[in-house]
């Protein structure tokens, strides 16, 4: 993403009320002379006690990070399109993990010790360093491509730790790096210098800016890490990377209102080349505009691999295009080692000032969106190639976003990803001392994101659940280049085949292994595949349920419930009532996600540790909207962070002799608590404001 959150001072506000939760469309009682609506603990929102630090050996301590990162050599591509290390290429490996945003990426020695220790706990073995540009950036300097001495110290010092504790990391070797008035581009005028991100577009037609992004390129990876020993070209914990973060043509022309004559000139030579110059085709931007788009950017893609590969001998796996769905784009990703995109839930926009408050959100479901997961998360994956998401985020403080806990983690899986990246762990030093922080997109200060993480690390990077084998890809063809506009996008039916089988894309001519190619495009295309296929489709647009072709996921969009039913692990997103194979719940009155996870990696029926996770939505004290809709946020509180109360019965099938113990968010025990043990299942009251830190994990062990 671009420039993130920054801390804005508390709104006052003058009416104290207790919030409702939008799943259940309860209105609470507003003061007339006021449209504020204020979140405050009450009857409907209980205080949890915030707590930063995983106790090391606890049962939410999730260490399994192989250490040190590197010591299975660089990861490479394996012939099915996947990743492997090279020497066990036989093995397969994915990875998950955190952005480390801003100057997160130059802690102290202290600071960086406590945040390895913390993310390794979370269960990651990998983090992506994001926007670490700018606090290694020397600005004293009227040079771009001078580096902070101290700060690039502490940049290394991270990254060694991060090895040491077997943690692999990406990059990207462009984001947000200021130009400055020595870089000296002739195509830039001075007063755009300072312009953000304007070396997106600049690169695609400057030889200028294409040897300053050589050569800060060549100093990062090439400067020896006093810490390890190796240049980040030389380290296997350098396991890929990303040419420019989010750089599509189609959205980064608007940039660089400056370019804008450099880009027509370069247009009306395209036109002259091809013998189709008229004043007509200049003017429209059709279907030409972004096949001239494609054209330049893959001559800039490939200048930029040859570069790695040949002058600097870089070989870790390489990105770009992370961020856009259209379909002409996989013309440029089929060159690519791997592909890149990014994924948002809710993400805010800003109707005063650019990442200031007041934010505004949807506040909408995502079970109930049916499609857009599928669209989001795999519609730009090519398959024979590794597929990555460097950020996703259910973005705080949608409503909805427990749901995250049943959807991200299973559905990657199903698609049989190989890395998924949360957007972020922090994006300041700050954060790591100041949980009273906004939280934005943050999880260090939020524990339901904390929590949800874990989820998705048993689901997705311990692999519970299961990648469909049946898959399909939308082929494009040579037609697909003079058809459509700017922003043609795979839609409709194909992307609800997402919840059933694997979905994604190939280049015509091209085929894999278990992939049925077909014209998304194309009339009666759902022809084409299986009658399972044909099947689930036509249930989920009749009554808006559907079964994964594994059997193990079950969505059904008018109740808004979520099923994910494995042997290790059963996690629910529902109101009232829902039930697996071990685990039933009911009595339920408002959105949650309930989750039975076998902590030994044993299935659950044989299990003698499991977590139980109880997850409502969480906000902050004094966390102030406009009004009850919760759409337009004008403050985001303070602590104590506040959980909706919820009360549930579970019924649990498992064998006798399991004692249930509540857990405090740090994982140290918080008591036992009382259950009912007859004809074979535990019978008790899921309260999670039964004690005052809050109860939103119990421990079951025997």
């Amino acid at each position: 993403m671009n420039q993130k959150y920054l801390m804005i001072s508390c709104m006052i506000a003058s009416v104290m009320l207790s919030a409702q939760n939008a799943p259940q469309k309860k209105q609470a009682s507003v003061n007339s002379k006021v449209e504020t609506f204020v979140i405050q603990p009450g009857r409907e929102w209980v205080p949890i006690k915030f707590q930063d630090k995983t106790v090391a050996g606890s049962p939410l301590d999730f260490t399994s990070a192989d250490k040190p990162a590197g010591k299975k050599g660089f990861v490479i591509l394996t012939k099915d399109g996947h990743l492997a290390f090279e020497k066990e290429p036989g093995k397969r490996v994915r990875f998950f993990g955190p952005n480390i945003v801003h100057d997160t990426n130059t802690p102290t020695r202290e600071e960086t010790d406590q945040l390895v220790a913390e993310i390794v706990k979370m269960g990651y073995n990998t983090v992506r360093l994001h926007h670490y540009e700018v606090p290694i950036q020397d600005m004293t300097s009227p040079s771009s491509l001078a580096l902070h001495a101290k700060n690039l110290d502490r940049f290394f010092y991270l990254i060694s730790k991060l090895k040491e504790n077997g943690i692999y990391i990406t990059i990207d070797l462009y984001v947000s790096r200021q130009m400055r008035s020595g870089d000296n581009f002739p195509e830039l005028p001075p007063e755009a210098y300072s312009r953000q991100q304007v070396m997106k577009p600049l690169i695609l037609v400057s030889p200028s800016a294409m040897e300053n992004w050589k050569s800060y390129s060549r100093k990062l990876l090439t400067t020896k890490n006093p810490y390890t020993g190796l240049s980040l070209k030389e380290d296997p914990v350098l396991w890929s990377l990303n040419l420019v973060n989010e750089n599509s043509a189609y959205m980064i022309l608007k940039k660089a209102p400056e370019l804008q004559p450099l880009f027509e000139q370069k247009y009306c030579e395209y036109l002259k080349e091809k013998g189709i110059d008229t004043p007509e085709n200049r003017r429209k931007r059709t279907f030409l505009f972004r096949e001239f788009l494609i054209e330049l950017q893959g001559k800039c893609i490939n200048e930029q691999i040859r570069f790695l590969r040949e002058d600097l001998g870089v070989r870790a796996l390489i990105a770009d295009l992370n961020f856009r769905l259209q379909f002409s784009l996989t013309q440029l990703r089929d060159k690519l080692d791997i592909v890149d995109n990014h994924f948002y839930w809710d993400h805010p926009s800003f109707p005063e000032k650019p990442w200031h408050l007041p934010e505004r959100y949807q506040q909408e479901c995502c079970l109930k969106a049916l499609g857009h997961l599928p669209r989001v998360l795999v519609s730009s994956r090519v398959f024979g190639k590794p597929y990555m998401l460097t950020e996703y985020d259910f973005v705080y403080p949608n409503v909805y976003r427990v749901e995250e806990a049943s959807m991200l983690g299973s559905y990657a899986s199903l698609q049989d990803l190989d890395d998924l990246n949360r957007f972020a762990w922090a994006h300041s030093r700050r954060k790591l001392h100041d949980p009273s922080c906004k939280v934005g997109f943050d999880c260090i200060s939020d524990p339901l994101a904390k929590l949800t993480e874990k989820i998705t690390q048993v689901l997705f990077l311990r692999g519970d659940v299961s990648a469909a084998k049946e898959g399909y890809s939308a082929v494009f063809m040579e037609k697909h280049k003079s058809a459509g506009d700017l922003h043609t996008e795979i839609r409709g039916d194909f992307l609800k085949l997402g919840y059933y089988a694997r979905i994604g894309t190939l280049m015509e001519g091209k085929t894999v292994p278990g992939i049925r190619g077909l014209d998304p495009f194309a009339e009666n295309w759902q022809g084409q595949i299986s009658p399972g296929a044909r099947e689930a489709l036509d249930k989920l647009n009749g009554t808006g349920w559907i079964v994964s072709s594994t059997g193990e996921i079950t969505l059904d969009s008018r109740a808004v419930t979520l099923k994910v039913v494995t042997p290790k692990s059963e996690v629910f997103t529902f109101t009232k009532s829902i039930s697996g194979n071990v685990a039933s719940f009911k009595d339920g009155d408002l959105y949650q996600t309930v989750a039975l996870i076998s902590r030994d990696g044993l299935p659950l029926k044989e299990s003698r540790s499991i977590l139980l996770y109880h997850l409502t939505n969480q906000a902050r004290t004094g966390e102030t909207y406009r009004d009850s809709s919760m759409k337009l946020l004008l403050s985001a509180g303070n602590l104590p962070i506040l959980m909706r109360r919820s009360k549930i019965t579970a019924e649990l099938k498992l064998p006798a002799g399991f004692r249930f113990q509540a857990l405090k968010l740090s994982g140290e025990p918080n008591g036992e608590v009382p259950v009912e043990f007859k004809d074979g299942k535990y019978t008790f009251v899921m309260d999670n404001a039964a004690r005052k830190e809050g109860v939103l994990i119990y421990h079951l062990t025997r």
